[in-house]
């Protein structure tokens, strides 16, 4: 499991991208790391979104390395 910290500027920004990003697919990714940022489970995540545990991890890594909302 990928172990994470966000802040409550992360979680608000990601809660808010979540609806009103431009792309779903970005939505969809967001909603993902939202659900993180609350403390849910990789297998609660994976089947609440519909995606993979592969998908899962690839969107945490991707964030740890200053991708989606980070700067």
């Amino acid at each position: 499991m990928v172990k994470m910290n966000f802040t409550e500027e992360e979680r608000q920004a990601l809660d808010y991208a979540r609806y009103n990003y431009p792309h779903p697919r970005v939505q969809r990714k967001m909603g993902a790391l939202w659900l993180k940022s609350l403390g849910l489970s990789h297998e609660e995540i994976c089947r609440v979104t519909g995606i993979s545990p592969n998908t899962l991890r690839s969107y945490l890594r991707a964030y740890q390395r200053g991708g989606g909302l980070r700067r």
